[in-house]
């Protein structure tokens, strides 16, 4: 059996969280879901345990901080550096460029059904190749 995918999942509405649950655990991929809501929540996972992989919901109020704030990313760089990141954006957005401060990796929030072979994409990249399709195990 191959290891679990940890994910930490930062949202801003459940619903988004268990609609992203939802399509993980149709994906065949066996993962862990760690979901948080508040800038605190999230720097005390990422201080706490290791995460194969960063989601971030692009609603969340401090996604896009001002000038002195971090955003999420630049805090995950910070202390988990190399973790990858997926932004799930709204397609409203415009199609906003990833700048320094935000990953490449970005899905669409009406394309969430794609997010296994996004991740699979990502992972492999990350991995050099190994895949880590199991069953789901989602902790709410």
């Amino acid at each position: 059996m191959k290891e679990k995918i940890r994910i930490l999942h930062l949202w801003n509405e459940e619903k988004d969280a268990r609609e992203l649950v939802r399509h993980l655990a149709e994906t065949g991929f066996q993962f862990e879901a760690k979901l948080v809501k508040t800038n605190v929540e999230y720097v005390s996972a990422l201080v706490r345990g290791a995460c194969d992989l960063i989601i971030v919901d692009e609603n969340l109020p401090w996604c896009n901080p001002g000038e002195d704030d971090l955003s999420p990313f630049q805090i995950a760089e910070e202390i988990a550096p190399g973790v990858p990141f997926l932004l799930i954006a709204d397609s409203s957005s415009g199609g906003r460029e990833s700048g320094p401060a935000w990953p490449a990796h970005r899905l669409e929030r009406q394309q969430l059904s794609r997010v296994g072979p996004v991740i699979e994409k990502i992972l492999l990249h990350r991995k050099g190749g190994e895949s880590h399709r199991e069953e789901h195990d989602a902790t709410v």
